[in-house]
């Protein structure tokens, strides 16, 4: 199965309980071609992968030499404090076995609380054998333990997203995109709160270039505006709407994809 497959209006990703409008799946394509434009390699992650919606999607966007990694409470939801998304390990293993097909053997995962994990864990989870049942099926060939695409959707409390952007900030590679999930929600006002710290914080190491969809798009400080310019630039076959706005002191793009 390839991306488009998958991302079809009906595609097979209706089939799971998950919240991303179909506009998501149009960014993340635009912004995978912007980073294939400029040579930008590395693998694609997520924390708060609910039952693999959005990760599948992520996943199938890898080349050769690049992985994936889902981060999750899965079964543990006594750790899941705001009660955001919540769903079982074999139901996402299940999905994945399914949607990503042979890019599994360079697929691996983490369980537990975001908040108990340092940049190591997550460089190490990527470069160790992916397994399958407790069955390791073959060596990992990532040709980086860095990533160009994260998504983070993890606990919505002002604590998680603080915590994740500042893990996540220390694994990606220059050009690398941040997508967080429910910017300016009404009802996870942790996440908005958490990004505005985030955001007016001068010693972040990441800087927000978009929003839309029900998402933020941050990259690494030199390559923010070109990504700015490029979604600007995207052909109105894509794009519903969009706008030059001014936040947290910096020019971004509000844009709504089709």
């Amino acid at each position: 199965m390839n991306y488009e497959e998958y991302t079809a209006p009906q595609g097979p990703w209706t089939t799971m309980d998950g919240w991303n409008a179909e506009g998501v799946f149009t960014a993340v394509k635009r912004i995978n071609e912007i980073q294939k434009g400029r040579w930008i390699v590395g693998n694609v992650g997520e924390i708060g992968v609910h039952e693999g919606q959005l990760f599948c999607a992520l996943a199938l966007l890898t080349e050769t030499g690049e992985g994936s990694l889902a981060i999750d409470v899965f079964d543990d939801q006594d750790r899941n404090v705001d009660q955001s998304g919540g769903s079982s390990f074999d139901v996402f293993r299940k999905n994945v076995d399914t949607m990503i097909g042979d890019r599994q053997r360079l697929f691996n995962y983490i369980e537990g609380d975001s908040l108990a994990l340092e940049p190591r864990n997550i460089l190490a989870a990527v470069t160790s054998a992916p397994f399958r049942d407790g069955i390791i099926i073959g060596p990992n060939t990532c040709s980086t333990d860095r990533f160009r695409l994260f998504s983070i959707d993890g606990g919505h409390t002002v604590v998680h997203v603080l915590n994740d952007l500042r893990l996540v900030e220390r694994v990606m590679v220059p050009g690398g995109v941040v997508i967080v999930d429910d910017f300016m929600h009404p009802k996870w006002p942790g996440v908005t709160e958490g990004l505005h710290i985030y955001c007016t914080d001068r010693a972040s190491r990441l800087v927000p270039f978009a929003y839309g969809n029900n998402k933020m798009y941050l990259t690494t400080f030199e390559h923010g505006e070109a990504f700015r310019a490029a979604l600007v630039d995207c052909s109105a076959d894509i794009v519903k709407a969009a706008a030059r706005v001014s936040l947290y002191g910096r020019r971004m793009t509000w844009i709504d994809f089709r």
